[in-house]
């Protein structure tokens, strides 16, 4: 019914995909045909589009960088709705969390809020209250296997069960479950 909440929380452990989910999902939102065609204008314009605006709040954390925010969620947007991306919630100043209530209680029309934290337990119960919370949680062994070897397929690189079956899963288990980790550590055993 193409209904979504105004902000939703996503916390979970380090490179567990937070981000990433945040983006698939803002893509799907402004997507002409609801589900990320590729070929509409939002699509195309991927992570240039206006619509989506994306920060790290441990790089800009202050008072003045969430009034600007503030600021641009009342712009109309261009597509479906104007989505802000959020990472490291946490890492915000004391002040700048309470500057964060009013947008979140009282959004601007087609606006939305994806925030992302790796510690949920740092914020105000103020801020969590007014949000969808979404754990994103450690896929197990097995998973991080299928998806090793689909990022091998993607690669080109065949997989033979006798030899790179025990490898990846190797790779799976040093992860603990954080796909970041084992794309590095994937990498390196390529190269």
């Amino acid at each position: 019914n193409k209904r979504f909440p105004n902000t939703i929380l996503l916390h979970g452990g380090t490179g567990m995909g937070k981000t990433t989910t945040a983006r698939m999902l803002a893509r799907y939102i402004n997507c002409a045909t609801g589900d990320a065609c590729g070929t509409c204008p939002s699509c195309r314009a991927g992570d240039a589009s206006p619509d989506i605006v994306e920060m790290n709040m441990a790089e800009t954390r202050g008072i003045d960088d969430i009034r600007n925010l503030i600021g641009k969620s009342k712009l109309a947007p261009r597509f479906n709705q104007r989505i802000f991306i959020l990472d490291e919630l946490h890492q915000l100043t004391t002040q700048a969390k309470e500057a964060m209530l009013k947008p979140l209680e009282e959004p601007a029309k087609r606006t939305m809020w994806i925030l992302c934290t790796t510690n949920p337990e740092k914020l105000p119960k103020t801020i969590i209250g007014r949000c969808q919370q979404i754990a994103v949680e450690a896929p197990t062994v097995k998973e991080m296997v299928q998806f090793l070897i689909g990022i091998c397929k993607q690669g080109g690189i065949k997989i033979t069960k006798e030899d790179d079956l025990p490898i990846l899963k190797h790779i799976a288990e040093r992860s603990m479950g954080h796909s970041r980790n084992a794309l590095q550590i994937l990498e390196t055993y390529i190269a």
